[in-house]
């Protein structure tokens, strides 16, 4: 009988602790820059994504490797970078109970160990291609004769062709990605558990492609050009409270030769070439046109994103389980501004054209920030992050925690009850004190960048690498400067050589020096 009533107790308990684990969506978008979305300053609609931010939390220091690849490759192993015995949370979070699915972009980088891809880490998953987001009028996807492995989806474990997708007609990578979503969340309804939902959508990576009717909506919205747009997102920052009184809005980003690209000649001349930034009143009508319909179109990709957003959040109100569901969003690195890579052959948008945004669109993309992807500077490392979790996370605040991309995998694994022993090895630090507005975990450093442009910060310090200049390292007091306006090294030399011994001492980080 003793024994009984301690199973039943067991029983009991165990089943208490699992119905309150919460189920989780993380949504990332991509090349999505800090401001570009309503709730961090932008003038394109997301009314989805700024009500989970009215009614959560808004991290105003969040922090990713910079780049795609390694942001992602972080976010799924919890690692700076390659470390021995690499595992995805993803992978504990099913052992503990969960049912894991993801749709979208994977884009893992070639140290990470293929147990961490998503075939062999969620139940179920939809992974999309490295390709268009829309399909010609004649029936042809973009891109298809560049690399015909990376035109096929896979649907756990199944190749197919886009043809052979089940979705939303007329086809759109967005659209189809929530198709596929919100299959997966039906299944998980017919579940007795709690679910974990990756959600990586593409948008808003080039190629640029949107549907008229999104582009209409923008048109005109971006004929004062960048210099202006700039200043009005900067604005609306400082109302809503997203930047602090102290921050100054930085100088527009010029062009650096990123010497760590490819060598093929013609490449290195276009990136040479490269339009960083002209004033706006120096163009020419029929630039301003082209131009203001290329960030038009960009600005049609986060908004049917945001649409996209609002189908999960009501698919999850359908299914009963918005309450106990912790929404996250974020976005990989800075606006991306590579605008060497286009094409001039077809305008912005249509499927038949590849078309990336101009520098200066991404310059406003990262406001108040300097910089881009791929630096190591904030316009490069800084994300929005939007967490909501109706009754556990306060509505409307902010978090100045330092916090970087790797804390999310033991956020993940702390909100599944996983034993902390299963992941102390792990540099990041869980949020979940931090959501619930308790003290939580402090950093003593973080990394990121990409190759030839590393970045460490230690308390308010932070150092700085450009073009793999060594010798060059610039420095910068965040809290003083948190738009790393003024260049600190030369002033406090032996500043930056601590930093970089410290960083170089530190055992997640690989010898990069």
């Amino acid at each position: 009988m003793k024994i009984l009533l301690l199973l039943t107790l067991y029983f009991f308990a165990f089943t208490h602790v699992y119905a309150e684990r919460p189920n989780i969506i993380m949504i990332v978008g991509d090349d999505i820059g800090f401001s570009d979305i309503g709730a961090y300053g932008s003038e394109i609609s997301t009314p989805n994504l700024d009500k989970l931010a009215d009614k959560g939390m808004r991290f105003r220091q969040f922090n990713n490797m910079s780049k795609c690849n390694p942001t992602r490759s972080s976010l799924m192993t919890g690692l700076y970078t390659e470390q021995p015995g690499a595992y995805c949370f993803v992978q504990k979070m099913r052992e503990a109970g969960y049912h894991t699915m993801f749709a979208g972009k994977q884009h893992l980088d070639p140290w990470v160990p293929k147990k961490v891809f998503a075939k062999n880490s969620f139940d179920r998953w939809f992974e999309s291609p490295f390709s268009a987001f829309m399909i010609k009028k004649d029936g042809g996807y973009p891109q298809y004769n560049r690399d015909d492995r990376r035109a096929l989806f896979e649907l756990n474990g199944t190749m197919l062709d886009v043809t052979e997708l089940e979705t939303t007609q007329p086809f759109h990578k967005t659209d189809a990605t929530s198709d596929y979503a919100l299959k997966f969340l039906d299944e998980a309804k017919t579940l007795d558990k709690p679910f974990f939902m990756y959600v990586a959508y593409h948008a808003a990576h080039f190629p640029l492609h949107a549907t008229p009717k999104d582009i209409a909506k923008y048109r005109d919205v971006y004929r004062e050009g960048w210099d202006e747009i700039r200043k009005q997102r900067f604005a609306k920052q400082q109302r809503l409270g997203i930047v602090k009184n102290q921050t100054r809005l930085s100088e527009v980003s010029r062009n650096i030769n990123q010497t760590r690209q490819p060598s093929k000649e013609d490449f290195l001349e276009k990136r040479k070439q490269s339009m960083y930034h002209r004033p706006w009143k120096d163009l020419t009508e029929l630039e301003r046109d082209d131009l203001s319909l290329e960030m038009a179109v960009f600005a049609a990709m986060v908004d049917r994103m945001d649409q996209n957003i609002g189908r999960v959040i009501d698919k999850l109100e359908e299914m009963g389980v918005r309450e106990n569901t912790l929404i996250l969003f974020f976005s990989d690195n800075g606006s991306c501004p590579y605008d060497f890579n286009r094409s001039y052959e077809y305008p912005p948008g249509v499927p038949e054209g590849y078309r990336s945004l101009s520098a200066a669109w991404a310059n406003v993309g990262n406001t108040p920030f300097r910089y881009y992807k791929q630096y190591g500077h904030r316009g490069g490392m800084s994300t929005h992050l939007i967490a909501n979790w109706p009754h556990e996370i306060k509505a409307g605040i902010f978090s100045d925690r330092l916090s970087h991309v790797i804390d999310l995998a033991p956020t993940m694994m702390d909100l599944a009850r996983i034993d902390k022993k299963q992941y102390q090895d792990l540099p990041g630090l869980s949020l979940v004190k931090e959501f619930k507005s308790e003290p939580s975990p402090q950093h003593e450093f973080i990394f990121g960048g990409y190759e030839g442009f590393y970045a460490y910060q230690e308390g308010d310090w932070k150092i700085i690498q450009v073009n793999s200049e060594v010798d060059k390292w610039q420095l910068y007091n965040i809290k003083n400067d948190p738009t790393e306006i003024e260049n600190l090294a030369s002033k406090f030399p032996q500043r930056v050589q601590d930093l970089l011994i410290n960083m170089k001492q530190r055992q997640e980080l690989p010898e990069i020096l």
